[in-house]
């Protein structure tokens, strides 16, 4: 939507709320379903489903209202406007191809109760070639698209699941090895539950290797599926719902030239042979001959726990007496599906066994929830299995409301890996050592994690996202972390809207003629989730006026006609002041945007709202609300009285300090300036009433945000200093800088081309400012100002735009 939306999500790591009336609000994700496992889980249910959809119950608080609120209305936008929303919707993707599949990955890395199985892969085939894989794309199929590597498509199949339920892919030495399963809800033994096929390279079946009964009702089920190899053997490490409908997890191994099972374990024991329950994630490994696996448990036991077979593998066997250590305790009732916790990734070193993960422990570990943010923390312990260590690589509070999600691990060489998760809109990576060390600061880029992990290929970590016809493809450098790049495809047909007939757009694609009817919405309801409160439930009521920093979600509901094609676009006139991402609505700058939600199909449908963003230092004025209140009229009341019988009381809330009273009652203290040296977010009280009755007592607030590091910037033509001088002069300032330990560090996003294009990296100077030259290409930028402590920890930053026209 413009380069205010792909860098909103970088410069708003922050939550700020509007002060006035509050009101309920639900999950920042939407309405949020969350399917519980437990010992009476009914056949084929799918574990940890959070969506948001036309289709789901909505219960909305007494603020909530059958028509939209004052200041909007349904007519034709304006043209200014209407040319944005074309330009918008025309200016980023490039249609390769008119196939497309329903549904999507974004996001399938995160869970909250527990994993699923991986359904999308990338594997390098050849020097200019590598495959993309799907497996939720068609039912019953794997959908198999071939690139070269400069994203151009070259050919796509499908091949048809040999039993209906999909568990996992892995690639070995130029064969591909696909586990299927199905369900055996009457519990018999004699029906084959697990399939394991080998295919060529070409994807033609060579052979199968076959599980029967092994105490299975449902496999893959309530966690996920992952491998591990030695020699000629390939172990998998999964879960299945037990005859006795309980849930647990599973192990097998099987040879890699006949795909013939070779042992299997999904017996009910206990942690001393590797059997955990539940075990809502499993991870896999070989260190030497020895089998290492990972489980998330909340039970038994209810933990990380990491678990080492005694019996050497080299035949392909792995049944017996595991040792075993917890990696991290999880707090509460035995076998309650809320741990508050996720693990995502488990790599073996040359030293250390490495774990990460997101859990909310770290602000709260004596209880669990999963509403808490939950922070990312890496775990691990010797090859002893010993000198167990936690490090956490984010310290947000409980009640941020930052969304963090379940990291990926990345290996790129022996000792060598990196960390990734996503916050909000935004992906975050830095580099580990062998040790679990973080060695680099945290980087960002713009986009989003799916359940494909990330691959080496050409020196780049590369993976892929898809919705629907969109697919997204990213890039880090290997050797320069701060170089990024995200190609994204429109797949599918490009339609044309040749107009509406008896209330069906009538449409005809322009690259294949293809033609088809939609039928177009009459009316539709906009709900409002705002980050002012934290709160959960959506309104039809929007907060007209905002603050820096603060986020709207839109959820679009009640089509009139109900079967009503649903696409829309949601855009702003200006994204300097209120930036569009997805379906978020973020304030950016102070100023005045007009917002349009508006129909694609019938353009003619559009909701308009002006919304006017304020600066979060802005002074809070309580108003005569509490002449009112007693009865007093304002306008028969002087200012001299007003002033006499009001009276206010102002208090400061950090994180660090708690509330602290900046004065008590008393009259002509009806506005106050409030400045926070701590860097982060604060909020700032006002309690008001008439003097004397303290019952007429109302408040108000606002949540600030502070810079307590950084004094100022400036970036301004180097001409300006030096007459004839060429590119532009950067300049970051702190208010000290202690024994000359902090590391100061300037990044320059170019947003034409969507790519970090110039950073000093993290650097020590003398003094407190530091000055850089850059000289860019013309076009528009973001400038990233950093300040890291002497052990890398990012302390305060600031983000600010300029255009170079």
């Amino acid at each position: 939507m413009g380069y205010g939306k792909r860098i909103a999500a970088l410069c708003l790591s922050f939550v700020l709320a509007l002060s006035g009336n509050t009101v309920s609000y639900a999950s920042t994700d939407g309405i949020e379903a969350v399917s519980t496992i437990d010992d009476e889980v009914a056949t084929g249910t799918d574990a940890n489903v959070v969506i948001k959809t036309e289709d789901t119950e909505e219960t909305f608080n007494e603020e909530s209202e059958s028509t939209e609120s004052e200041g909007i209305t349904i007519e034709g936008l304006d043209s200014e406007l209407e040319e944005q929303l074309t330009e918008a919707e025309e200016m980023v993707y490039e249609t390769v191809s008119c196939t497309t599949h329903k549904g999507t990955n974004e996001g399938y890395n995160n869970y909250i109760t527990c994993a699923s199985p991986i359904y999308s892969y990338l594997v390098e085939c050849s020097s200019n070639k590598f495959m993309k894989l799907r497996a939720n794309a068609e039912d019953g199929k794997l959908v198999v698209d071939y690139y070269d590597k400069s994203l151009n498509i070259l050919s796509s199949k499908e091949v048809t699941l040999q039993l209906p339920r999909f568990g996992g892919f892995y690639s070995s030495g130029g064969y591909y090895y696909v586990v299927t399963g199905q369900s055996n809800s009457n519990s018999q033994d004699s029906v084959e539950v697990i399939r394991v096929t080998k295919y060529d390279s070409e994807w033609k079946a060579l052979s199968s290797g076959h599980i029967y009964g092994f105490n299975t009702m449902n496999p893959f089920y309530g966690g996920s599926l992952n491998f591990t190899e030695y020699g000629n053997y390939i172990f998998v490490r999964s879960c299945h719902q037990m005859y006795s409908t309980h849930q647990a997890n599973i192990t097998f191994s099987f040879r890699k030239d006949t795909a013939a099972i070779v042992d299997s374990y999904g017996d009910t024991m206990n942690i001393g042979v590797g059997y955990a329950s539940h075990s809502f994630n499993q991870f896999i490994g070989v260190d030497g001959t020895s089998l290492v696996a990972v489980d998330h448990g909340d039970a038994y036991p209810r933990s990380i726990v990491l678990v080492k077979y005694s019996k050497s593998i080299t035949s392909g066997a792995f049944q017996s007496s595991c040792k075993n250590v917890t990696l991290m305790s999880i707090p509460g009732k035995t076998g309650d599906n809320t741990t508050g916790t996720s693990i995502g990734g488990f790599e073996i070193s040359s030293g250390r066994y490495i774990v990460v993960g997101a859990s909310m422990l770290k602000n709260n570990p004596s209880s669990v929830d999963n509403s808490s943010t939950r922070n990312i923390f890496i775990a691990s312990c010797n090859k002893s299995m010993a000198d167990v260590k936690t490090t956490w690589v984010t310290s947000y509070a409980a009640d941020s409301g930052v969304n963090v999600s379940t990291p990926k691990l990345v290996k790129l060489a022996t000792d060598s890996y990196i960390l990734m998760w996503t916050e909000d809109s935004s992906i975050k990576y830095c580099k580990l050592d062998g040790s679990g060390n973080v060695t680099s600061g945290i980087y960002s880029m713009s986009g989003k994690l799916s359940d494909c992990n990330p691959i080496v290929m050409d020196g780049k970590i590369t993976w892929f996202t898809w919705n629907n016809e969109k697919d997204a493809y990213y890039q880090i450098s290997t050797s320069d972390l701060s170089n990024t790049k995200v190609t994204n495809i429109t797949n599918g047909h490009n339609f044309e809207n040749l107009g509406i007939t008896s209330g069906k757009a009538q449409l005809k694609c322009k690259r294949c003629g293809e033609t088809r009817e939609e039928i177009v919405p009459t009316s539709y309801s906009n709900y409002w989730w705002s980050s002012e409160s934290g709160k959960t439930s959506y309104s039809t009521r929007i907060a007209t006026t905002l603050i820096v920093g603060q986020k709207l979600d839109l959820w679009v509901h009640s089509y009139t006609p109900d079967n009503a094609n649903k696409e829309y676009k949601l855009t702003s006139s200006d994204e300097s002041v209120v930036a569009v991402d997805g379906d978020y609505l973020i304030a950016v700058g102070p100023g005045t945007a007009v917002v349009a939600v508006q129909s694609v199909y019938n353009p003619s449908l559009s909701y308009k709202y002006t919304l006017t963003v304020k600066d979060p230092n802005m002074q809070i004025h309580v108003n005569d609300q509490l002449l009112a209140y007693t009865g007093y009229s304002s306008q028969n009341v002087s200012s001299a009285e007003r002033a006499e019988k009001l009276e206010y009381s102002w208090y400061l809330y950090t994180d660090k300090s708690g509330w602290q009273m900046i004065s008590d009652w008393k009259t002509n203290d009806s506005s106050v300036n409030a400045t926070c040296r701590a860097y982060g977010s604060a909020m700032l009280l006002v309690k008001g009433r008439v003097k004397n009755y303290p019952n007429t007592e109302i408040s108000s607030y606002v949540f600030v945000r502070s810079h307590g590091y950084i004094s100022g910037t400036c970036q301004m033509p180097y001409a300006m200093q030096v007459p004839g001088a060429s590119g532009y002069l950067i300049g970051l300032q702190t208010y000290d800088n202690p024994d000359n330990e902090y590391r100061y560090e300037m990044l320059v996003y170019d947003c034409n081309a969507g790519t970090w294009v110039y950073t000093t990296t993290p650097c020590k100077i003398e003094g407190n400012c530091m000055w850089t030259v850059w000289d860019p290409q013309y076009g528009y930028y973001w400038t990233l100002f950093r300040i890291y402590d002497k052990n890398g920890t990012l302390l305060d930053e600031v983000c600010y735009g300029f255009e170079n026209i």
